[in-house]
């Protein structure tokens, strides 16, 4: 921040405001670049300094906790630039078109859960959901059902209402929520934990946020807050999220695993393919499987990410 820039002017702003620069990426394969932000429906300031009360107050934290990134987005450059259309991009195109998207496994996974043949089955996206049910986006997300009429295949969710498969249906109510008057607050940590470390330092930092009231009993963390839970997803959060100044992003080089597979015989565009179009085929035990690369590389290091890229034998382009 410059000498003659006022905090007003600094989140008054239409472009993202970087408080803390990126620091670069990092040569250690042993850390992880963990993006955390928080939801637009959380209690932000409050939320967010509890949160950071929690990480601060961890033991090891100057010495393997390291935040390389601090900026604030606002809700109109995040509308504008379609960001949270494009971070949910596959979620989208389900919950959109529904049946038609679905791959071999997704439908033989779907028959064998519910018991009923997937060509028989009335499949829809949330939106058209919307239109059948009357309605609003908010009640869509609150429908109830028993947990056996919840499955999750390939990141994708289908709950089933009476006669009625709803494919993603949060994606209306987490569009919604977005609005050129939500800004998001958007941090950078770098790290030697391991993800499993990581998992028991959020489930505290859940735990306060519960003990306050500013998280319902029984929902999860990611109600209020993101943070990044793969290599892969490290790179999906710098697209939208990761600025050297102003609207100028970082370049895909500039992104600590990204560098990596770059080192490794990637190139550019086989890595923004990955994460355009996650979901694949890939070769396990001699035989091809299908699997989502975020899933696929979830808590994992990097050497194991590259292991999945290596076992990958073709894509599903679904649009």
């Amino acid at each position: 921040m410059t000498e003659t820039t006022s905090a007003r002017e600094l989140f008054t702003s239409s472009l993202p405001s970087v408080l803390v620069p990126y620091r670069g990426p990092s040569e250690n394969p042993e850390e992880q670049d963990i993006f955390l932000y928080l939801r637009p429906e959380s209690n932000g300031v409050v939320v967010e300094s509890t949160a950071l009360k929690v990480i601060t107050s961890t033991p090891d934290y100057k010495k393997k906790l390291h935040l390389v990134y601090m900026a604030n987005i606002p809700g109109e450059f995040i509308s504008s630039r379609h960001i949270v259309e494009q971070h949910y991009r596959v979620k989208l195109i389900f919950a959109t078109h529904g049946k038609r998207v679905f791959t071999p496994y997704m439908r033989q996974r779907f028959s064998a859960h519910f018991g009923v043949p997937f060509d028989e089955a009335h499949i829809v996206g949330a939106f058209e959901a919307l239109r059948e049910l009357h309605m609003s986006p908010e009640e869509l997300f609150q429908l109830w059902v028993p947990e056996q009429d919840v499955l999750t295949i390939l990141e994708q969710t289908i709950k089933r209402y009476n006669d009625l498969f709803i494919v993603n249906y949060d994606i209306p109510a987490l569009l919604h929520k977005n609005t050129r008057n939500t800004d998001i607050a958007v941090m950078l940590f770098r790290t030697s934990y391991t993800y499993d470390q990581l998992a028991l330092l959020f489930k505290k930092v859940q735990e306060r946020l519960q003990g306050a009231g500013l998280l319902k009993q029984g929902m999860p963390l990611s109600r209020v807050i993101h943070f990044s839970k793969s290599p892969f997803e490290q790179i999906l959060d710098a697209q939208g999220y990761l600025y050297a100044e102003k609207d100028r992003p970082v370049p895909l080089e500039e992104i600590s695993f990204a560098r990596y597979l770059l080192r490794h015989g990637f190139d550019e565009k086989e890595i923004r393919g990955l994460i355009s179009y996650p979901l694949v085929q890939y070769e396990e035990g001699g035989r091809l499987c299908e699997g989502n690369v975020f899933t696929l590389s979830h808590g994992g290091s990097y050497r194991e990410a590259l292991e999945v890229c290596e076992r990958i034998r073709a894509q599903f382009w679904i649009h």
